[in-house]
C-alpha cells in the first residue's frame, strides 16, 4: 500500500524429513539469513507462531535472536498470533521478550481462528500506542467499520472461555485430532526390496509432528504417480506438489495444499515435497478421509 518491497526468508526444511518423521521445531528460522535480508530500508518484519502451514511454535530463542535484529536496526514486527492458543507446547509472544521490543511490535490476534467463525472476519491488535494509532487510522480508511454484534459476541466469548476450560479443551481436542488423523501415515508400509525384504522391515510415510495449529505436513516423495494418470493442460506445467495434491483430489477424493502456494517465485521447490491436511474436521470426516487415504498405498514406492 506503501510502495513497500517484500524480501523472504525462507525456514530451513526438516533435514531428514523424507525418512524420518520430524518435529515442527526442526523447520529452522535462518538468523543469519534473516539478518543478511536486512538493508537500511527495512521498516517492518512479519512473524506467523504459531506457523501456518508448518506447526512450528518459534522457540524463546529463535525470538530473542529476531528481536535483536529488530532493535539494533530499529524494525517494527509485526508478530501475526492468530494460532496462540492452539500451541501444544511453551509459547512466548515476541512482544514478551524485552520492553524495548514491545515498543516495536504489534501483536495481531482472530477471534475467528480461537473461536472457529473464521467468517465473522473478526481479529485485534496489541501494541504500544504510537504503534495502534496509525493502525486504527489505516483501519477506518479501509474497512471504515467493524461489525458492532460479533464484535460484542467475540468479548463475550474470550470471558466465557477463561471460565469453562475452553483453552484446554480446545488444545486437548485439536491433539486428539492430530493424532487420530496422522495414524494412517504409521499405518501405510513401503515395501523394503533386496536383501532386506525378509526382515520384516517397513518404511513408512514421513509427516511433521506439529507444536501448533491445526495443520500437518506429509512428505510425498514416496508416493510415484502412475505414468498412465493424466492432467488437464492448466496442470501440465504446475509444481510437483501442485500436481501431488490434484492426484490426491482426483484418485483419492481428499484434498490437501501444496506446500509451494506459501512460498515466493524463487523459493517455490525448497519443500515441493510436502503437502498440508488440515485437521480441525470432525472425527468422523477424519476417519473417512483416512479411509479413502489407505487407497495410497498401490503407489508407494
Amino acid at each position: 500500500m506503501a510502495g513497500g518491497v517484500s524480501r523472504y526468508v525462507p525456514l530451513k526444511t526438516p533435514r531428514h524429513g523424507a525418512h524420518q518423521t520430524s518435529h515442527a521445531a526442526e523447520w529452522e528460522l535462518d538468523l543469519e539469513l534473516l539478518s543478511k535480508a536486512v538493508t537500511p530500508k527495512t521498516r517492518a518484519i512479519i512473524l506467523n507462531t504459531p506457523h501456518n502451514p508448518t506447526g512450528k511454535v518459534f522457540s524463546r530463542q529463535e525470538l530473542e535472536g529476531l528481536a535483536s535484529i529488530c532493535v539494533k536496526n530499529s524494525i517494527i514486527a509485526m508478530s501475526d498470533d492468530v494460532y496462540d492458543s492452539l500451541s501444544f507446547v511453551s509459547f512466548t509472544r515476541l512482544a514478551t521478550i524485552s520492553p524495548e521490543m514491545w515498543n516495536l511490535t504489534l501483536t495481531i490476534g482472530s477471534a475467528g481462528k480461537t473461536f472457529y467463525v473464521t467468517g465473522w472476519r473478526v481479529g485485534y491488535v496489541v501494541g504500544p500506542a504510537h504503534l495502534v494509532e496509525p493502525v486504527a487510522t489505516a483501519h477506518r480508511s479501509i474497512c471504515f467499520a467493524a461489525p458492532s454484534g460479533p464484535q460484542e459476541a467475540v468479548a463475550i466469548a474470550y470471558e466465557a472461555a477463561d471460565r469453562n476450560g475452553f483453552w484446554e479443551y480446545t488444545r486437548n481436542s485439536l491433539e486428539s485430532k492430530m493424532k487420530r488423523f496422522n495414524e494412517i501415515w504409521d499405518e501405510l508400509e513401503i515395501p523394503v526390496s533386496g536383501p532386506f525384504q525378509n526382515l520384516g522391515l517397513a518404511k513408512r510415510l514421513q509427516y511433521t509432528v506439529p507444536e501448533g495449529a491445526y495443520y500437518v505436513l506429509v512428505n510425498t516423495s514416496r508416493i510415484e504417480i502412475p505414468e498412465d494418470f493424466t492432467f488437464p493442460a492448466h496442470m501440465i506445467d504446475r509444481e510437483p506438489d501442485y500436481k501431488m495434491s490434484w492426484f490426491f483430489i482426483q484418485r483419492l477424493g481428499v484434498a490437501a495444499l501444496p506446500l509451494s502456494d506459501f512460498y515466493c517465485a524463487e523459493n517455490k521447490t525448497r519443500a515441493a515435497e510436502y503437502l498440508r491436511f488440515a485437521v480441525c474436521k470432525p472425527d468422523a470426516d477424519l476417519d473417512l478421509a483416512k479411509s479413502r487415504l489407505r487407497g495410497l498405498q498401490e503407489f508407494l514406492h
